[in-house]
């Protein structure tokens, strides 16, 4: 795993004793920044991949969705219903519909775990006094329905 990211090493050896306790022993092996090891040699990464809630089109089906890099490159075989949700996801417009796909998706997700969210992001925005907007607390802006001017 890389030594990247802050905290990255105490995260791992976190996950380390959590997979200890249900009888699982593993090794690390942590690379300095600027260095990567061979695909074939990487169980576990860190990633800096928020998860963009604004839309559910991000990140949850652009990152681990059918023919997306967690599949294609990393080996995650997710179930058939994840893969069908994701295409619902992608082509449906917001409603009722698509929020039920997406909520489903996130279960699965949870159930699969190809991926633990370790982080919440820290942001900070500052707006002039003309612009009427409210961040949220994503990595993205939201601007839909969010913004106006005096």
């Amino acid at each position: 795993m890389g030594n990247y990211y802050a905290n990255a090493v105490p995260a791992l050896m976190m996950m380390i004793e959590m997979w200890k306790a249900v009888g699982i022993n593993v090794v690390p092996k942590i690379y300095a920044p600027g260095t990567t090891p061979k695909d074939p040699d990487i169980f576990i990464r860190n990633w800096s991949n928020g998860q963009w809630l604004t839309d559910g089109l991000t990140t949850m089906v652009s990152e681990f969705g059918p023919g997306r890099g967690i599949q294609k490159r990393w080996g995650w075989k997710a179930p058939a219903e994840f893969n069908e949700l994701c295409d619902k996801v992608a082509q449906l417009k917001d409603g009722e519909e698509r929020s039920a796909a997406f909520n489903r998706l996130r279960d699965i997700f949870e159930d699969e775990a190809p991926a633990v969210l370790l982080y919440q992001p820290y942001d900070v925005y500052a707006a002039r006094k003309a612009v009427q907007w409210n961040p949220v607390s994503f990595e993205t802006m939201e601007f839909r329905g969010n913004l106006s001017f005096k």
